[in-house]
């Protein structure tokens, strides 16, 4: 028998499976506390690899993410905003069963904020099938990866279905979708605009820069955005931020978005006539050029994905901030 494990420390929530002598662990922000078979990221970010890095335990065992996330962490490193570590990644294929110690364990790509976004399918040797969703949403610019890992897990009943999720009701103004409409309707104006992302979306950033060229205009970006954009956009035009640019965004500001760029920058001498915030959640907080996007499933998308499960899962698991300990077997 499998049990699922989730607790709670000063890092976050622990998610794990321990079946026979085996125990994998699902999560990007927290390290074991014990020793795991293998250690699977959602997603990759530098504050994980800090918390990893934190662990003795960490020096041999496999850590898989996928190819877009390890390429992420490689470009983040050339940047200098990573050290550089030994310890052992793994690329995780999509779309393939792999099979470690007593499970096996296909991972799919996701519609998430977080370039190259895992969610798992894990299957135990007594043929017991959890899903775990990781960091996903159900309107955002990436549904048909969301399709895809629903008609998978539709093929077969499910044990235990394990949501990432921020269970509350209409907390999110705008999808990533939405916001983009919304904006372009604001940023007709001809004035120079600064937007503030809380996340590095990067998908959202390039989304923005097509955007802005629908309306002939120019994002500029600070020199972090603008590699990682080149790298994994390589299609988008931008401009970066520095002294040769600064004379020229001077000379007709109303044709530049900055992204991510501080105002209060020695470079400028002007300050944009219009700011937005784009960020997860905002209570109470009346500025009306600062907008909430989704980026976990609220309680409509938890509804909405379940109906579109074929059969139910036998158990429902939502690991929310408000989440206590529990232990649960299938």
């Amino acid at each position: 028998m499998t049990t699922i494990n989730l607790t709670k420390n000063s890092y976050g929530t622990q998610l794990k499976f321990e079946h026979s002598h085996s125990t994998i662990q699902f999560n990007m922000n927290v390290v074991p506390t014990e020793k795991v078979t293998a250690l699977f990221l959602t997603h990759f970010s530098i504050d994980a690899q800090e918390k990893i890095l934190s662990s003795k335990l960490m020096a041999e065992l496999p850590i898989y993410l996928s190819k877009e996330a390890f390429e992420l962490r490689q470009q983040l490193i050339l940047l200098g905003e990573l050290e550089k570590t030994q310890l052992n990644y793994k690329i995780i294929p999509v779309n393939v069963p792999v099979t470690i110690s007593d499970f096996t364990i296909t991972a799919f790509l996701s519609d998430s904020i977080h370039t190259g976004s895992l969610a798992f399918l894990i299957e135990d040797d007594d043929h017991k099938r959890a899903f775990f969703t990781g960091d996903t949403r159900l309107n955002g610019p990436h549904k048909k990866r969301t399709k895809k890992w629903i008609r998978h897990i539709n093929q077969s009943p499910l044990d235990a279905l394990i949501l990432d999720a921020n269970y509350e009701p209409n907390i999110n103004d705008y999808t990533e979708i939405t916001i983009l409409d919304h904006l372009t309707k604001r940023l007709k104006i001809n004035e120079l605009t600064a937007i503030t992302l809380f996340n590095d979306n990067l998908h959202l950033v390039y989304s923005l820069t097509v955007m802005a060229k629908k309306l002939d205009k120019i994002v500029v970006l600070n020199s972090k955005l603008n590699h990682l954009l080149a790298y994994f956009y390589p299609e988008s035009e931008t401009l970066l931020v520095d002294s040769s640019s600064v004379p020229v965004i001077k000379n007709n500001p109303a044709k530049y978005i900055l992204i991510d760029v501080k105002a209060n920058s020695d470079l400028f001498t002007i300050a944009p006539e219009n700011r937005y915030v784009l960020a997860d959640h905002f209570e109470n907080n009346k500025n009306k050029n600062i907008f909430s996007i989704s980026s976990h499933l609220c309680q409509l998308d938890v509804h909405e994905l379940l109906n579109r499960l074929s059969v139910s899962p036998k158990q429902l698991i939502v690991m929310d901030q408000n989440f206590t300990d529990n232990t649960v077997s299938y």
